[in-house]
């Protein structure tokens, strides 16, 4: 083998296992994007369940006539806020995960010749 041939196949190489490494990371990047779409709606979600759940309380709270009800509903209201800022925070947490940056090492490689 010429030293053009051997140089030239190490560069194959190379450019191959560099293509390979980009699309790996291009697909972790991609897995990552869905897993973290799929935590933020799981708990867009929870959110509007419990949201949902609170508001109608606070509704049936409303209508009633009974003055020791109507004393609960800035309670709810409390309670509401409360849900609000902690759901808020935990997907600002989830947005936070989903800048990942690959770390980029070198790595020595050559041809050495044996005669």
């Amino acid at each position: 083998m010429t030293l053009s041939t051997a140089a030239s196949t190490f560069e194959l190489c190379r450019e191959a296992a560099e293509d390979r490494l980009n699309a790996y990371q291009y697909s972790m990047q991609r897995q990552n994007e869905d897993r973290i779409n799929l935590m933020a709606s799981s708990i867009e979600r929870r959110k509007s369940i419990e949201r949902e759940r609170i508001v109608k309380a606070i509704e049936t709270l409303s209508a009633s006539s009974d003055s020791k009800k109507h004393r609960m509903i800035p309670a709810n209201k409390a309670r509401l806020e409360k849900l609000n800022n902690s759901f808020d925070k935990k997907i600002a947490e989830v947005n936070l995960k989903s800048k990942i940056e690959p770390r980029t090492l070198f790595v020595s490689s050559g041809v050495i010749k044996v005669s």
